[in-house]
């Protein structure tokens, strides 16, 4: 009898081991998309600031495009306000596309163009868009990996339990990710 219910104690521990490593595979992914989006925004913060520089330059340098310049700033202001996530997505593609307008506007002063340090602006710009890209991703990757993770049974079971959702994936579409090309 003891044995029995030491064998018993034994596969029950066996299965809360089992089911304990499953739900921290959850809250792992999770982790990692939080991370990830947190990284995201880090870039986007990056991003807007030096967009703010680059506007403020463009500025100073433009007199005969300034609606150009208006509307990409418009753009620009709009995206920094948008909260909700799904609408947010869609405005930072506005702003990808604003950027690369932005830029060659910016290829169209000679003075900037020439300029070592808009060289070096550019390249910065270049590296933040990529490094952009490479982060939405790896964070499209990681829902995918937590939404699956969620419907597999037990898992889906322990996920209703402790109120882990299904995330909405983070697609904002185009193939390049508002890389800005550097002209020939």
């Amino acid at each position: 009898m003891a044995l029995f219910l030491l064998f018993l104690f034994g596969v029950i521990v066996s299965i809360a081991l089992c089911l304990w490593s499953l739900c921290q595979r959850i809250v792992f992914l999770d982790a990692l998309c939080l991370a990830q989006t947190d990284n995201i925004e880090r870039l986007l913060k990056q991003r807007h600031h030096m967009l703010n520089e680059l506007i403020q330059a463009l500025r100073a340098l433009t007199i005969n495009d300034r609606d150009n310049l208006e509307q990409i700033v418009k753009i620009h202001s709009d995206a920094l306000r948008i909260a909700s996530p799904n609408a947010r997505l869609l405005a930072e593609r506005r702003v990808d596309e604003a950027v690369l307008r932005l830029f060659q506007l910016a290829q169209q002063i000679p003075l900037l163009r020439l300029s070592d340090e808009f060289c070096s602006f550019h390249c910065e710009m270049q590296r933040i868009e990529e490094s952009l890209k490479a982060s939405r991703l790896a964070l499209s990757g990681l829902i995918r990996d937590y939404n699956k993770a969620l419907k597999r049974y037990p898992i889906n079971r322990l996920a209703e339990r402790f109120n882990f959702t299904q995330r909405a994936l983070h697609d904002i579409g185009g193939d390049d990710g508002g890389l800005i090309k550097t002209p020939a």
